[in-house]
């Protein structure tokens, strides 16, 4: 997978490339060894094994080749870094990233190409292993790995020099007080820490950004699909001459709305997630209202699996104050979840009410499959199922019961899970007693 480049990165990815002191130095019969392994065994001419710098490339090892310090813009594999997997390309002649690359078209003339980052322990690429050749080939999966054991066996050697002459010097600097060695110590920690939180921070900035586009592409042409499917449906301009197409119309106006409802609680769940604002319009809410709504809502879809639907709400409930829209959200999403994993004959039973602590509370519980203790933390998780999407008999994005959880705990309040494999389960939504307002 190609990771995007930001100049936070790459700052930090120099300066960790500069940790080990090893950019411009000469020849190692370690490395020489690495290089000679993977010409000999991939059985191709050219072995690189690069440390990628600002504007230039040190070759710490090669075969078949001659020079150490190349410009970083004519080195054919200086993007490599910013992969994290093995790259490999049969016939760069044919590819259009390479195929105009002088080292392509002219002396030497390479046609094959495949590499592997060098990557640290707090996953930098400081460097490339990478093997080419003048007739196009193929790297199999077994070459891809070997390439890439023998990358990682090169930063493992880059590590021990890195480690033998830090204990060179503390040798050489025996003076240090057990103060200064701890002073020094906490300060390197205190860089890796830092380095890691911006490595996170540009990571899930560049999620949030690509979620937030893909978001804006998808609704736009969903939107048309369900207004205009909408639009014939209901034969604004004319019949439509056949009742199946208004069937037909149906299920395409039902599927786009599901799938625009899916895409946009992706959206609140990673904005949530990294910790973007998510603004409540509260009001106060009646609960027992509420209840009976949404339970009239489900009541077709419950009938159609012979699912028994009952309510059970306190006498005389004072109002919750929340945002409704986020609170029919919350519920309807757990609603859904219970029709989902409840078999035919089942039973769901919505209550609500208030405790000894005037905390509202709201819990569905169903006779469904149920789930085991040890994946009841699981399913909370953004994205999470317990069953492969290839053997999960159920359909759902995972994101339902996460994103209720979140805005949940948006309000103050809080969700617990209560189930057994095989014996139903007892979703539980806890609001703070702050947001229970004067009544009964």
């Amino acid at each position: 997978m190609k990771t995007k480049s930001f100049p936070e990165i790459e700052s930090l990815r120099l300066k960790a490339l500069s940790r080990y002191d090893i950019f411009g130095t000469g020849q190692e019969d370690t490395f020489d060894r690495i290089t000679r392994i993977v010409a000999d065994f991939l059985k191709v001419p050219i072995v690189h094994l690069s440390l990628v710098g600002d504007d230039h490339i040190w070759i710490k090892s090669c075969q078949g080749t001659n020079g150490q310090k190349i410009s970083r813009k004519l080195a054919l594999w200086s993007e490599a870094i910013h992969h994290d997997d093995v790259i490999a390309i049969s016939d760069l002649r044919k590819h259009a990233d390479y195929a105009s690359h002088s080292w392509v078209k002219n002396t030497p003339g390479y046609r094959f190409y495949a590499a592997a980052p060098i990557r640290t322990r707090d996953h930098f690429n400081i460097g490339v292993l990478s093997i080419n050749n003048t007739v196009a080939r193929k790297l199999d999966e077994a070459g891809k790995r070997f390439l890439a054991d023998m990358a990682q066996i090169a930063m493992d050697q880059i590590e021990l020099r890195r480690l033998h002459r830090q204990s060179t010097q503390e040798t050489d600097h025996f003076t240090l007080s057990d103060d200064e060695r701890l002073e020094i110590l906490i300060q390197e920690r205190a860089e890796e820490l830092m380095r890691a939180m911006v490595v996170g921070d540009v990571a899930s900035r560049s999620k949030t950004d690509f979620l937030a586009n893909m978001s804006h592409e998808l609704r736009t042409p969903l939107n048309a699909i369900i207004g205009f499917s909408d639009l014939v449906r209901s034969e604004t301009f004319g019949p439509l001459g056949n009742e199946v197409y208004k069937d037909y119309l149906g299920i395409i106006n039902e599927s786009g709305s599901h799938l625009l409802s899916v895409i946009t609680e992706l959206l609140e769940l990673s904005r949530i997630e990294t910790g973007g604002t998510i603004m409540l319009d509260e009001a106060p809410i009646d609960v027992a209202k509420t209840v009976m709504q949404l339970a009239k809502m489900i009541l077709a879809r419950a009938q159609d699996f012979q699912i028994d639907v009952n309510t059970n709400v306190g006498i005389s409930l004072p109002d919750l104050y929340a945002d409704p829209i986020r609170l029919k959200q919350i519920l309807l999403n757990l609603l859904d979840n219970a029709l989902k994993f409840t078999g035919r004959g089942g039973q769901i039973t919505f209550s609500a009410g208030v405790d000894d602590r005037r905390q509202i509370y709201f819990s569905i519980a169903d006779t469904g499959i149920g789930i085991s203790s040890e994946n009841i933390d699981v399913v909370s998780k953004p994205f999470s199922q317990v069953a492969r999407v290839v053997v999960r008999p159920h359909e759902g994005s995972g994101i339902g019961l996460p994103l209720s959880k979140s805005l949940v705990e948006l309000h103050g309040g809080t969700l617990h899970i209560d189930s057994e494999l095989g014996s139903g389960t007892t979703v539980t939504l806890f609001f703070p007693a702050s947001r229970t307002l004067p009544g009964p």
